[in-house]
C-alpha cells in the first residue's frame, strides 16, 4: 500500500525505526505483498528498499542541482545580472523541463531550501569563483617561466582596479590565462607593484620567474626607473618588458592625425560634437532621430580618445 516505500516516515514517529521495519517485515501482509511482488523489486528486505528509496531520492535531487548550477553557469557566463534573474530563469527552465524533474523539485522544496534565493545563487557564483580559482592555480603551479600583461582602469562606482593576465608555453603553444581583477588603494608604481607578486602567489606562480612584462606606456607602469616594470626587475633581473603594440599603434595613429590638417579638423570636431550631444538628453534625441532618418537605426554615442585601442573608428 505504499507504507515504507513511498509515505515518508514522520520524525516523531521515526524512533527505533529499524525496530518497527522488522516487525513490518514479519508481518503476514508484508508476506503476502512480497510474494505478489516477488522478481519485481530484487528484494524483500523492508530495510533494503527504504535504502533503495533514499538512493533514488538523492539521485533525483542530485541531478536537479546539476541542471541549476548550469543555468547558474548560463547567468555567469553572460555578464546577466543573476540576483535579478535567477528565479525567472529557473521558472523558465522548469516550465520546459519535459521531465518535470525541477518542477517538482522546487515544488517539495521548504521555502529555505528551494535555493531560490538572492543568497543561494551568490554562494553559487561564490562556489564558481573558487573552483575556477584552484583549477587555474593547479594548472599554474607547473609553470616555470611566464610573461605578465596587466592595466588599470577606473570602474563605474569610481575605483581603481587592476587587471592581470599571464602568457606562458605549454606543449610548443601559446595559453593565456585571465588572472584577477583587484582594487587597488593608488595607481602608483609601488601599490600596483605590491599588488601583482601577492595575486601571483595567490594563483601558485613564482613572482621571480616572470619572463616578460607588457603594459602601456604609462609612467607608472612603464618608468625605467620607479616604473612597475623597473621594480619587479630588482626580482626578476631577466625580465623583458614590452610596450603594449596595439597602444603603441594607437599613438601612432594619433599622431599621424595630428600632422593632416582635414582629419585633426574631422576628429576635432567629433570630439566638440560629443561634448554638445552627450550634455542634453533633448539633443541627444534629436541625434537618434536624424541616425533613424539616414540609416534606419540609431548608434551609440563614442567619445574619440586619443589613447583608447579603436576609439577613433
Amino acid at each position: 500500500g505504499g507504507t515504507w516505500i513511498s509515505i515518508p516516515v514522520k520524525r516523531s514517529n521515526s524512533k527505533k525505526l529499524y525496530l518497527k521495519a522488522d516487525k513490518h517485515a514479519a508481518s503476514v501482509q508484508h508476506r503476502l505483498c512480497v510474494e505478489m511482488a516477488e522478481g519485481r523489486y530484487g528484494c524483500t528486505s523492508v530495510a533494503e528498499k527504504l535504502h533503495i528509496q533514499a538512493k533514488t531520492q538523492s539521485d533525483q535531487d542530485s541531478t536537479v542541482m546539476k541542471d541549476m548550477f548550469r543555468a547558474a553557469y548560463f547567468l555567469f557566463a553572460l555578464e546577466i545580472p543573476h540576483t535579478t534573474a535567477w528565479r525567472p530563469l529557473m521558472s523558465t527552465v522548469a516550465a520546459l523541463d519535459s521531465s518535470g524533474r525541477i518542477d517538482t523539485y522546487l515544488k517539495k522544496a521548504k521555502s529555505n531550501a528551494h535555493h531560490l534565493s538572492v543568497g543561494s545563487i551568490t554562494e553559487i557564483l561564490e562556489s564558481y569563483g573558487k573552483a575556477m580559482l584552484d583549477a587555474t592555480r593547479e594548472e599554474l603551479s607547473s609553470v616555470d617561466d611566464f610573461a605578465i600583461l596587466g592595466d588599470e582602469c577606473t570602474d563605474i562606482n569610481g575605483k581603481k582596479m587592476l587587471n592581470t593576465c599571464v602568457r606562458y608555453i605549454k606543449n610548443e603553444k601559446i595559453i593565456e590565462r585571465f588572472l584577477c581583477v583587484v582594487p587597488v588603494a593608488s595607481t602608483t608604481a609601488e601599490t600596483i607593484y605590491e599588488t601583482i607578486p601577492e595575486q601571483m602567489n595567490k594563483h601558485g606562480l613564482d613572482p621571480s620567474k616572470i619572463a616578460a612584462a607588457s603594459f602601456d606606456g604609462a609612467s607608472n607602469f612603464s618608468g625605467v626607473k620607479g616604473g612597475v616594470q623597473a621594480l619587479l626587475k630588482r626580482q626578476s633581473p631577466q625580465l623583458i618588458y614590452v610596450h603594449c603594440r596595439s597602444h603603441v599603434l594607437q599613438l601612432c595613429l594619433v599622431r599621424a592625425c595630428k600632422s593632416i590638417p582635414a582629419i585633426k579638423r574631422v576628429v576635432s570636431t567629433l570630439n566638440k560634437l560629443f561634448t554638445v550631444f552627450r550634455g542634453s538628453a533633448k539633443r541627444l534625441g534629436v541625434l537618434y532621430d536624424i541616425e533613424k532618418a539616414i540609416d534606419n537605426d540609431s548608434h551609440k554615442l563614442v567619445q574619440p580618445a586619443d589613447t583608447r585601442w579603436l576609439s577613433h573608428e
